[in-house]
Order: C-alpha cells, then structure tokens, then sequence
C-alpha cells in the first residue's frame, strides 16, 4: 500500500486538535501537593485573602507615616518605643501617636500604624527611636488581600499546574482541586527483529528501544501509560492487541509497521477497527515521514515510525499535542535560544526538518555578548533515523523549511530545546 498524499506537520497538529476536540479523560479529586503537573477541570477561585493581615516586607519600625514626614539625617523624627511585634503572632498592642515598634519581615502590622521604614534609617536611643527617613502611607507594607484578594479567580480550566501555582493554591486555603484524570496509554511496538534488553541478541535481532524511550517521554508528559508490548509482525496478533487496548486505554501508541513493507500492517489493521479509519498516511517532515493517523469510531489511533529517532520525534509533537488536548488546553511553546549555525544545512527535499544540534559556547559564560548577540555555536548531529545517539547527544533541534534551499554557515538560528 502506497503512502497516501503527505501533509505539513501543521496540518496534521491541525487535524488532531478537530477531530478530538471532544476528549477529556474524566476528573479527580486531589491536594494541592499531588496535583502537580496536571490540569484543572475547572476554575478556581481564592477562600482566604493572602495576606490576610497587613504584613511588613522589611525589617524595619512601625510608624504613622504623617509623623515622619520631615524626617531626615540631620534632623530625625523621634518616636518613644510601643514594643516589638512579635513573629507569628497578633501584636498585643496599638500604635499610639508618636509612638514606633520593631517589626521583623512578614511581621503583623499593629494598629495604628500604615508605613514601616526600614532599620537601616533607625537609631535606639534608649527607649527613644530616632527614624531618618520620611515615609508615606503603605511604604513596606502589604496590605491584607495585597497579594491575592478574597474570592479573585486564580485559574481558568485547562491550567497545568507547576510549583508557583502550587504555593498560590496553599497560600489562599485550597485543600483540594479537580483535575483531569491522566489519559491512559497503549504503547506496541512491532517487529519479528525485536529482543528485549535481558535476550541474548542473535543475527538479525535488534534489542528494543522505542517501547523504553517512549513509554518515558509519555510519563514525563503526564500520561499514565497502562500497558507496554512488543507484537511479531503477525496481522492477528496485532489486531488483538489494538482492540484489547480499546477497552482499557484512551489512547493507543504503536511504533512500527507505518511504512509500506509487506509487514506494514498498522495502517490496514487501524482501518478495520472502526470509522473513518486512517485519515493521514505520511507527514511532510523529516524524520518521521511514515506517520499514521487514525480514528476507530473516536478512538485515537497514533501509528509512529520504527526507527528510534524518528518514532521519539513524532512523539515528542504529536504525542504532547495530542496530551493537551485531551486536557482541554492549548500547547505551550517550545523554549529556544539563539544560536549561529556552524555549518551549511540543507531540508529533505519537499519535507520540513528537524535536525538535532549541540550548543557550544564561542565566547562568554552566559552564552550572550553584551549586545545581546547570540554567542553560541549550533553544530548539527549527523547520523541516521535509526540512531538513537543522535538525540541523545543533542542539546536541542532547529527547523528547517522544505520551503528554503537551506540554511547558510553563520546565519543566526533559533534553537529549541528538549
């Protein structure tokens, strides 16, 4: 069976995000401190303002701010000592006109007083404290609320959750969120050649490695993947996996069989387990070209290729794709840093590129001049789609368009990394 007319990378992403618009895993319940890295099934917004007193943000005294306001070296404001505000607790005291307190940083502001100046303007003259700076109303201050009001909206649904939002979710009393379930993941692999790491390896064997690398870069993405197989390149035995994976999964990933070979079974065997079938049969990019795309009756079926380079590729785009849509979200951008290209390169012809580089440092520590120009070297890794040290020693990846004749020595590019 011949590959059917290939189409970009942005219109296969395209037609991920239309046909499963619809896919949402189910939701549970969690605490802030498991929901890491997962995403919110609804808004949220604050139970309790954060502050909820009003704290100071320096080490400092305690004043009204009108008392100070020709404070200055030469000629101090002075104010008799009310006490110190204790850390931790509600002071026990008000601020009485011309009166000042020590506070320490995250101290509760006492009553009275609007305005802390810092102790480096302070002198202790016994139970006098002379202040040599003017303050105004607010100055060091946080308010209560100042950082995160009362019943404000925190985060819209489809939010992914780091560590930042995290402490937000703690810091304003959330106890518990709903987020989306992770989606359940079927990752085959196919191949009469393919050992595992502990089988001795024989002539014409190869030992696994799609099933390793992918099923990690899965997890690392945030899907639960339930079950891992390698099947011999037997039609029967495949369509038996594909379906068992149907019944427990959400999604099926399965490297190899995509191309055209007499045991290329993946796209045959996607076709007979529900409608519409195989709606892309290879992508206009490099690596990465035999890409299946599939749906049996709202089931995403994902065909990656078997070599290691091009089935983690493909992966690591459509796979994360495919991961924020289930989740309701739109994909984040990739991080990149400028870089000058070491060598001429060119792109497989009528195909986009994707080709791994390493970043090397030509000048400076920070990797960037004091004009800001780019002061790292991008020096592509050679080597084939079957080589799975190319990514390893690469630090990230730059594209090439099948639009353009290549991309010249010394021309500045965008590098985006792992």
């Amino acid at each position: 069976m011949a590959l059917l007319k290939l189409i970009t990378m942005e219109n296969a992403l395209e037609e991920l995000n239309r046909r499963y618009s619809h896919l949402r895993p189910g939701t549970e319940k969690l605490s802030p401190s498991e929901a890491y890295g997962r995403f919110l099934a609804g808004p949220l917004v604050s139970r309790d303002p954060v502050p909820h007193f009003a704290r100071s943000i320096m080490d400092g005294y305690a004043i009204r701010a009108a008392e100070t306001e020709n404070a200055s070296e030469i000629s101090p404001s002075l104010f008799t000592s009310a006490g110190e505000v204790i850390m931790g607790d509600a002071p026990s005291f008000s601020l009485r006109p011309g009166e000042a307190a020590y506070i320490p940083t995250g101290g509760m502001l006492p009553e009275g007083a609007d305005a802390v100046v810092m102790v480096e303007y302070s002198e202790v003259r016994g139970n006098e404290i002379a202040l040599m700076k003017p303050a105004v109303p607010g100055m060091n201050v946080v308010p209560a609320g100042g950082d995160i009001p009362r019943n404000a909206p925190l985060f819209e649904i489809g939010r992914r959750l780091d560590a930042p939002d995290i402490g937000v979710l703690a810091a304003s009393g959330i106890e518990e969120v709903e987020v989306y379930r992770k989606p359940a993941m079927t990752l085959l692999s196919t191949g009469d050649e393919i050992l595992g790491p502990e089988e001795e390896l024989r002539p014409g064997k190869i030992r696994d490695i799609n099933t390793y690398t992918i099923k990690i870069e899965a997890e690392r993405l945030g899907y639960e993947v339930v079950r891992t197989a390698v099947i011999t390149d037997d039609r029967s035995a495949l369509e038996d996996a594909v379906r068992k994976a149907m019944t427990d999964s959400d999604v099926l990933f399965l490297s190899g069989g995509s191309s055209v070979g007499k045991k290329d079974f993946t796209p045959e065997v996607f076709n007979k387990m529900g409608t519409p079938g195989c709606f892309v049969h290879g992508i206009a990019f490099k690596p990465g070209k035999p890409t299946v795309l599939a749906e049996a009756d709202g089931f995403p079926l994902i065909g990656l290729p078997g070599h290691p380079i091009s089935s983690l590729t493909i992966f690591r785009i459509l796979g994360k794709a495919l991961l924020y849509r289930f989740n309701g979200a739109p994909v984040p951008p990739v991080p990149w840093i400028d870089a000058v290209l070491s060598r001429n390169v060119h792109p497989a012809p009528g195909r986009d590129t994707y080709m791994p580089v390493i970043l090397r440092k030509n000048g400076g520590d920070t990797g960037y001049s004091i004009d800001h120009e780019p002061v790292y070297d991008a020096v592509p890794v050679s080597g084939g789609s079957s080589m799975i040290t190319m990514l390893s020693r690469a630090d990230g990846y730059i594209l090439v368009s099948r639009e353009t004749d290549g991309i010249p020595e010394g021309a500045k590019v965008r590098v985006f990394q792992f």
